[in-house]
């Protein structure tokens, strides 16, 4: 717990004799919409290598996953592009 307290994804919401109650902070829930939002293909995953650490690879793999990477997005733009028309 002491780390997602750190990390700013959880907070204090009331502390009742012993018992604490925590509640997910707005950072965790903009995470969390932003991962499901990914997982049913709504938004691509950002190639920036400020945000996705991959981007900076130069190894075999880190090539093979940038390339499943521009699918991943190519295929999410297919697809809101089909649902705005």
């Amino acid at each position: 717990m002491g780390r997602l307290k750190r990390g700013g994804f959880v907070a204090l919401y009331q502390k009742v004799k012993t018992v604490k109650h925590y509640t997910l902070t707005h950072r965790a829930n903009k995470m969390i919409t932003n991962m499901y939002e990914q997982f049913l293909s709504e938004r691509p995953i950002s190639m920036d290598p400020r945000y996705n650490a991959i981007m900076n690879g130069e190894e075999k793999r880190d090539q093979k996953m940038i390339e499943l990477l521009e699918e991943f997005n190519r295929k999410v733009r297919e697809k809101v592009e089909k649902k705005a028309h």
